[in-house]
């Protein structure tokens, strides 16, 4: 099992953005992925926000394999740190701890994403119909 730490920090327009989330990874030998959110945060909001962005990492992969998913910490601060932060440092968690190379346009989407939740308060993104796929 990889144990991923990872971060999104980001300053766009004098605004930081900021979530740093742990998580488990694991290959298992089952015929769908796992994900399960084992930890605490500063709102359920963020927990919500976390399991959007690894359902989303793992429908990218092009991959045969099946991952369970555990996310275990979620770091950030009242201030810097929305669901949607929270789901793109989990997205990006995930495809650290699998290998992925996103490319830019993609990168760039979720950036884009991630910078335009800023004001919207604790709505969960939706990773799914809101990025254009590879």
């Amino acid at each position: 099992m990889a144990a991923i730490k990872n971060r999104f920090f980001k300053i766009h327009e004098g605004i930081p953005f900021f979530a740093r989330v742990t998580l488990d990874i694991e290959v298992i030998s089952k015929q769908h992925n796992e994900i399960i959110i084992d930890c605490e945060a500063f709102d359920e909001s963020w927990k919500s926000g976390a399991e959007k962005g690894i359902d989303f990492a793992l429908s990218i992969l092009k991959s045969e394999k099946r991952y369970r998913v555990s996310l275990t910490k979620i770091e950030g601060s009242t201030t810097d740190t929305n669901p949607t932060t929270v789901g793109t440092a989990s997205i990006f968690g995930v495809w650290k701890g699998t290998d992925y190379q996103a490319d830019q346009n993609l990168i760039s989407q979720l950036e884009k994403l991630t910078f335009d939740s800023w004001g919207k308060g604790e709505k969960i993104p939706d990773f799914q119909s809101e990025i254009k796929r590879p």
